[in-house]
């Protein structure tokens, strides 16, 4: 707990030394797409965002986007047992469904479950990553009560570009990556994208002995055809995982190894957009896609442990975006049907959601406001209508004061509503969606000066959600979901990003209270405090970056039962240019070699040397 201490005094040292240099400020933005659903300005918009660059991508070092966003403030994640099990991601203190995924635009997810599995998802082809804190319901409908995390893969250009990287390391490690992209005159644009990947890896059960393996493959692409003033983008996405479990020993009822227990996970997405200008200030967009998930598992000897669960996202949106001198606004349409297959249980169920929305944001030299609104439909469970309010004051350069209020929900998941009956347990076609009421208030600051560029901010949270869904004794021996949870969540994040000739210090810090407000208990994996401190080097031929990330105690399961102890875990990485378009890249993660657990019961990967060749062109 004293490293934990430590390092948030270390952090607030230099959040207070930036802040204390803010007579000098001159105003900084980059545009964002998912704050307001269509671009705008990262300094006009009210919401809480934090934009993950290219640039940054590859200075991490990172393999899977999990990993890069346990770097973000307010973001815990937790992965059952090391590279390809189980991975949560829990955004300001929420459920892991609380939070909505979207690919280029397209939900993400498994139906029957109700959230997304992040154990698969590569960095490589990805271009950037923007994620917007608080309820978002209003623009997004259901699952936006934490926020939401969208995910842009790349784009061509006019310029060639061709990447391939060969990469070793411990634990019979191997990873082979390769991109290309480019476009011609006529500004078409295209790129592609592949990877396959493969570890030993270490036993998913903390106290086994049997490796369980992983390997996984990703491959995508995107095609840009320009049409008279607008354009048409094909767009997809495929990753197949594979991995070994452990479990229950039916013998000893004891976790722990189970010998050829596999389980392999496919996610896939693809889509068309059209975009086309109908006149100097309105936009329109036409999107339709769909996202899949397929996942099966498999145990010669326990058959209790074989499954085939297959879920499927139809999407459809169309939005008018309309943008004036100073008045933004937006109308849209947007509807996705859900179906969710589980063959071993005899679930075959789907669930349609159809929405309009709308939004308006009036933006002046001193402040900026919007508003924005949303009605859902939903042919299973009660239609939600939810709204945000958001303020955004500019008093100096540089400087912007924001305030948020808004609502949200969570509409049940398949498995909660048409959980097959048995004699002890049956899903409850009388759920209510979750609600949420919540905001924020923050102060940002930018700064481009001779000695840098530098940002920090601060950002109080607050967030009420009721009518949480649990399964519960309803009756002896008898279990069933129900409306009958409730959690109160508030905390404070804290950011610093500074750039400096070739280096860079970046860090952050959450602290956070996430509790059930029926008990007091600790909502389950999410720590009271948590951040990192990172630093790095881009010499032009050579490059250095490490970070070091400062997680605090937290309980595995509800009612504060599987106590977790804190933990630091430093991962590092280095590069250097041997011959022209030729890097030598070696990263080590775990520098430490820290023993922790993410979830109770589970492994975690231990010190990790990797070395690899990157070729550029």
């Amino acid at each position: 707990m004293k490293k934990i201490r430590l390092g948030a005094i270390g952090f607030g040292a230099l959040l207070g030394l930036a802040v204390t240099s803010a007579a000098h400020a001159t105003e900084m933005g980059e545009v964002v797409v998912t704050a307001d659903r269509m671009e705008s300005s990262s300094t006009k918009t009210t919401a809480d965002v934090t934009v993950i660059t290219r640039e940054e991508i590859e200075q991490s070092g990172a393999v899977t986007v999990a990993d890069l966003l346990r770097r973000v403030a307010a973001v815990d994640v937790a992965t059952s047992g090391g590279p390809g099990k189980a991975t949560s991601l829990f955004l300001r203190g929420t459920n892991p469904g609380h939070t909505l995924v979207l690919i280029d635009g397209l939900r993400v997810g498994s139906a029957t479950l109700g959230q997304f599995d992040w154990a698969n998802l590569s960095l490589n082809g990805i271009e950037r990553i923007e994620i917007v804190r608080g309820p978002q319901s209003s623009l997004y409908g259901a699952d936006a009560i934490g926020g939401v995390i969208q995910i842009f893969t790349r784009s061509g250009s006019s310029e060639p570009d061709a990447r391939v990287l060969v990469e070793a390391g411990d634990l019979g490690a191997s990873r082979v990556s390769a991109a290309v992209s480019g476009g011609n005159d006529r500004g078409i644009r295209f790129s592609l994208h592949a990877e396959g990947q493969r570890t030993r890896g270490v036993s998913a059960a903390a106290a086994g002995i049997e490796p369980d393996g992983f390997s996984a493959t990703n491959w995508g692409g995107k095609l840009d055809v320009p049409m008279a003033h607008g354009r048409i983008r094909l767009f997809g996405r495929s990753s197949d995982g594979s991995t070994g479990l452990d479990g229950f020993d039916p013998k000893t009822f004891k976790f722990g190894d189970v010998l050829n227990f596999k389980q392999r996970l496919r996610q896939q997405q693809w889509g068309m957009e059209g975009e086309y200008p109908i006149g100097n200030a309105w936009t329109t967009l036409l999107r339709v896609g769909r996202s899949q998930d397929v996942y099966s598992t498999t145990d010669p000897v326990t058959a209790l442990n074989n499954s085939y669960i297959r879920t499927r996202i139809d999407q459809l949106s169309w939005e008018n975006r309309f943008h004036f001198e100073r008045v933004d606004a937006l109308l849209g349409l947007e509807q996705h049907r859900d179906l969710g297959q589980n063959l071993s249980l005899g679930i075959n169920r789907r669930m349609d959601q159809t929405a309009g929305f709308a939004s308006l944001s009036w933006h002046t030299d001193m402040f900026d406001v919007s508003a924005a609104a949303r009605q859902d439909r939903n042919n299973m469970v009660a239609d939600k209508m939810t709204y945000r309010l958001g303020l955004g004051l500019h008093p100096f350069a540089g400087i912007k004061l924001f305030a948020n209020y808004g609502t949200g929900f969570k509409a049940p998941s398949i498995n909660d509503l048409y959980w097959p009956a048995t004699t002890f347990a049956a899903g409850n076609p009388n759920l209510r969606p979750e609600s949420s009421k919540g905001g924020d208030v923050g102060l940002s600051w930018s700064e481009k000066g001779e000695w840098g560029n530098m940002s920090a901010s601060a950002t109080w949270f607050t967030q009420d959600i009721r009518d949480l869904i649990s399964w519960e004794q309803v009756k002896p021996f008898f279990w069933q979901p129900t409306n009958i949870g409730r959690a109160k969540i508030h905390g404070w994040e804290f950011s610093l990003d500074y750039h400096f000739g070739p280096g860079y210090v970046r860090g952050n810090w959450t602290v956070q209270r996430a509790h059930n407000a029926l008990d007091g208990s600790r909502l389950p994996r999410r720590a009271r405090e948590k951040g990192g401190i990172g630093v790095g080097m881009d010499g032009g031929n050579w490059g250095l970056d490490a970070w070091w990330a400062i997680v605090g105690p937290r309980f595995s399961s509800p009612g504060n039962v599987g106590a977790m102890q804190g933990y630091d875990k430093l991962d590092v990485r280095a590069w250097m240019e041997i011959i022209e378009h030729v890097r030598l890249i070696g990263r080590v993660e775990n520098a430490t070699n820290q023993t922790y657990e993410e979830v109770s019961g589970y492994g975690v990967m231990p010190r990790v040397w990797y070395l690899g060749l990157e070729g550029r062109y």
